[in-house]
């Protein structure tokens, strides 16, 4: 079995963000970054990814980012963000996969869609089923486990698990840190 890890951006590599902009895609106004003096990892996050590579785990984002389509802000800004991690992580452009449609689309790569993880298997031939989804939102785990992924990952609390099992989204394991996280692999 292949060590893959697949995780979302915000909220889990980087600091989510609060904007009223953002009451029009969720209920709490925290998400996306839009400018790039905005964009800060999370404390322990290099922490962990440097855990994951010298543990022999391939790294991946699959990240929703409707802000794209609102107008929020532009590709090239998502992609100095990106610039970012790769500078920051190490993780490259081409391990990263975004849904830039906005949150109303139907399409198929906008989690809790697998598309974005399925994309990511494909381009880099991995078996998906041998991944490790870890996201902060229900979205994350409902699209590890539409996808087939071995385990899923909240970043959360225990007491968010009822508001999880409503989306049919329950993970297999609850962490408060995506460096917690790292560690029960």
């Amino acid at each position: 079995m292949e060590k893959i890890v697949i995780l979302d951006r915000d909220g889990t590599i980087n600091e989510s963000v609060y904007h009223p902009r953002h009451l029009k895609n969720n209920k709490t106004g925290y998400g996306s970054p839009f400018k790039l003096e905005d964009f800060k990892l999370i404390a322990g996050v290099p922490t962990a990814i440097n855990y994951l590579r010298e543990n022999g785990y391939r790294i991946f984002v699959a990240s929703n980012q409707p802000c794209i389509a609102q107008g929020q802000h532009t590709i090239d800004t998502l992609d100095e963000m990106g610039e970012i991690m790769n500078k920051k992580l190490g993780i490259t452009k081409e391990n990263v996969f975004y849904c830039i449609h906005d949150i109303k689309s139907d399409c198929e790569c906008r989690k809790p869609e697998p598309g974005l993880l399925l994309q990511a298997a494909e381009k880099h031939g991995f078996n998906v089923r041998d991944a490790v989804m870890i996201g902060d939102n229900w979205k994350d785990i409902a699209a590890g486990k539409n996808a087939g992924c071995r385990t899923t990952i909240y970043l959360g609390t225990k007491q968010e698990l009822a508001g999880l099992a409503e989306k049919q989204a329950t993970p297999d394991h609850v962490c408060s840190s995506l460096e917690e996280a790292v560690k029960i692999l």
